[in-house]
C-alpha cells in the first residue's frame, strides 16, 4: 500500500490483501476483508489502516447516533484529519464529494479542504479522529 502522504486526495484505504477467513466476532463478513494473521500469532487478526501520515498531534473518539455529525457547516484547519471507523459507517464530506467509510476502514482528509463527518448508519457509529501534521517526506 502506498503511504498516505504519497497518495492523492481523496484517500480511502484499500489495505493489504488477505486470503484469511473473516474475524469470527463480526456479524458482517464484508466488513472484515483484508484481515491477516501475522506470523507467530495465534487467534489474532490484524489489518493495517494507514502508513506514515505525519506527526500525530492528538486523537479523539466520537460516538455518533442517528443523524449525528459535525460540524453543521464544513470547516478547515491547519492539520490533516485521519478518521478510523470502529463501528457502523461514516459519511465524510470533503468539499462537494461524499466518501463512505465502513467499519475497519480509514480515510485521511486534507485539513485545507472544507469537510465534515456524519453517521451514515441507522445505528450508532464510532469513529476515531487523529489530527496529524503532514510529514516532510
Amino acid at each position: 500500500m502506498d503511504s498516505m502522504k504519497a497518495a492523492s486526495y481523496p484517500l480511502k484505504t484499500t489495505l493489504s490483501k488477505s486470503q484469511s477467513e473473516p474475524h469470527p466476532a463480526s456479524k458482517d463478513k464484508k466488513m472484515n476483508k483484508n484481515f491477516i494473521t501475522p506470523p507467530n500469532h495465534v487467534n489474532f487478526k490484524a489489518k493495517k489502516l494507514f502508513e506514515n501520515a505525519g506527526e500525530i498531534i492528538d486523537g479523539a473518539i466520537a460516538y455518533m447516533t442517528l443523524n449525528g455529525g459535525d460540524p453543521v457547516k464544513q470547516h478547515t484547519h491547519a492539520h490533516n484529519r485521519l478518521f478510523i471507523v470502529t463501528k457502523g459507517e461514516a459519511k465524510i464530506l470533503p468539499g462537494d464529494q461524499k466518501i463512505i467509510i465502513h467499519q475497519d476502514e480509514a480515510f485521511l482528509v486534507k485539513g485545507s479542504i472544507p469537510h465534515s463527518v456524519w453517521n451514515n448508519h441507522d445505528e450508532e457509529t464510532v469513529i476515531i479522529g487523529i489530527s496529524v501534521m503532514e510529514s516532510d517526506r
